[in-house]
């Protein structure tokens, strides 16, 4: 429980704010919106450590023991992230759905997995970037999973992009080398975190370093004085089985802010709260709340996140759209940063129906270090596209390039805001302390 509840307090207090979304079908007890209904009301500290001693790991995933053990998961996110500053705005959202069963084989020790979902989202970048109008990036993706492999079916086109044509392919990579990377972020990236964790508990791994490992009382107790310290507030609903809710606050988000600039900017600030504080930002609406429930048997039943928030920010001479700083004689416009969104985890009782003809050899050795594209273009076709390589046309980007220079757009804005933060340290002869 230990790594389980500080997991919890990192997500409040740091990471990246690159996000993406989902929806889709509810399971469990994480409403489509994230939360989790209950009647919370502050937690005593004696309710508090009743919740920490509730999520144990002998027994959060069932008896995993058992001959006839099985375990359901069902994971949705929908999320927003956007920067506007006049017509300038740089959006992406995304949706993702999946679908995963668990249960013991046959043999000894054997697991199979059976999964299956989608994930598709759009990213906009806004005129003069790479064309004179705004350009649009839209991947479409269908993923399923046995217990060998990840197999993936992706369809990429443009819109605003002259001469940009749709893409498409067709992936096997096994499924140990393969990780659901688009979700890391902190403000989001949890019920990811637990549904790796349950696999590899399920696989016979060591629950310790997970989100389910142990804590003293006296660490909980630790623990609950630092996430307070942080303006974050722990409540209850002990009525039937376990539901914890942790609410930021707009001190909260401006720590993760001052994390994610300091992270982007490589430096090590000596005192985050400083720079929390000095940023040049201002709160529209402020919300955050991580949800997380087990059943009166001890049993996990959901896990959820929630945001909304819309920051503006101040005096940051910054053009968006080119990601160079304003012409001397121009003046600094607000930039409008949004962040909105959900994701949640929840048991699934149902099943899941793989497509025909999955069933493979077991992995090579050239397949266990990466992805094996399958083929799908005929050879002609290939020959043919190379004789137009070699004409004049213009380098249009790939869609990694794009989603590049979209994360390039945040990381500039994340320096400019510290430089802004330094200049007006420097104004008032007192710097930012750094290590």
């Amino acid at each position: 429980m230990r790594k389980c509840m500080a997991w919890l307090a990192a997500a409040a207090l740091g990471g990246s704010l690159l996000l993406f979304s989902a929806c889709g079908l509810v399971g469990g007890p994480v409403n489509n919106d994230g939360t989790i209904s209950g009647n919370y009301r502050p937690a005593t500290d004696i309710e508090f450590l009743q919740v920490v001693d509730s999520i144990r790991q002998d027994k959060v995933f069932g008896d995993v023991g058992a001959d006839e053990w099985n375990f359901g998961l069902e994971y949705a996110t929908d999320r927003l992230v956007s920067l506007r500053s006049g017509e300038t705005n740089w959006k992406e959202k995304e949706n993702a759905f999946y679908r995963l069963v668990l249960e013991k084989g046959e043999e000894e020790e054997a697991l199979q997995m059976r999964g299956s979902g989608y994930d598709t989202s759009v990213r906009y970048a806004p005129a003069g970037v790479y064309a004179d109008g705004g350009v649009q990036l839209y991947e479409d993706e269908s993923v399923c999973n046995d217990e060998l492999y990840l197999y993936r079916d992706q369809a990429v086109r443009w819109q605003g992009l002259p001469g940009a044509e749709e893409e498409g392919s067709l992936l096997r990579e096994p499924l140990g080398a393969s990780s659901v990377d688009a979700v890391q972020g902190v403000l989001f990236g949890l019920p990811v975190r637990l549904m790796e964790d349950i696999v590899s508990v399920a696989k016979g791994g060591d629950a310790e370093g997970t989100l389910v490992s142990g804590m003293t009382w006296q660490d909980a107790l630790l623990l609950r004085e630092k996430l307070e310290s942080y303006g974050i507030t722990l409540e209850v609903d002990l009525s039937d089985g376990v539901k914890l809710r942790l609410s930021a606050s707009e001190e909260t988000v401006r720590l993760v802010l001052a994390g994610v600039i300091a992270a982007g900017v490589g430096e090590e600030i000596a005192d985050t709260e400083a720079l929390a504080q000095a940023l040049p930002v201002r709160f529209v609406q402020c919300s955050y709340d991580i949800y997380f429930a087990v059943d009166a048997d001890g049993v996990f039943s959901g896990i959820g996140v929630r945001a909304d928030i819309e920051a503006v920010i101040e005096g940051v001479s910054y053009d968006l759209a080119t990601g160079l700083p304003l012409e001397e004689d121009a003046e600094a416009g607000e930039i409008r940063l949004t962040v909105r969104g959900m994701e949640r985890l929840s048991v699934y009782g149902g099943d899941v129906t793989l497509p025909d003809g999955l069933a493979g050899p077991a992995p090579s050795e050239e397949e266990e270090t990466g992805g094996e594209e399958l083929p799908e273009q005929p050879a002609e076709d290939a020959e043919e596209d190379a004789a137009g390589d070699a004409e004049d046309v213009p380098v249009l980007p790939t869609a990694e390039q794009f989603r590049a220079t979209f994360a390039e757009a945040f990381e500039t804005l994340w320096k400019e805001i510290y430089a802004a933060v330094q200049q007006a340290a420097e104004g008032a002869e007192a710097e930012l302390p750094v290590e």
